[in-house]
């Protein structure tokens, strides 16, 4: 809670992590705050980190990070294998 709040108070004076831009910052630390916050939802946007949330709902809401994140069907057991290919993932 002593990070998240120290990623808030900066997050409350900057628009991102490093200043007024989307940096290596915030693009490393993103995957790790996404997956603390998806561990219980409704307990992180219960909590007092608005601009941390906002932050994070930038990041995931971000085309780019869509077109990364794609969902694809749970594979059993005697499915055909999904092969990705560059076009697939880049959208070319």
């Amino acid at each position: 809670m002593e990070w998240l709040a120290l990623l808030e108070e900066r997050l409350s004076r900057t628009y991102w992590l490093c200043g007024g831009q989307n940096g290596l910052a915030d693009i490393a630390l993103f995957p790790f705050l996404r997956q603390f916050a998806a561990t219980d939802p409704d307990w992180f946007a219960s909590q007092p980190f608005p601009a941390l949330q906002n932050w994070l709902s930038l990041l995931t809401g971000d085309p780019i990070f869509a077109s990364i994140m794609r969902k694809y069907p749970a594979w059993t057991p005697g499915d055909p294998p999904l092969l990705f290919h560059q076009d697939q993932l880049f959208g070319h």
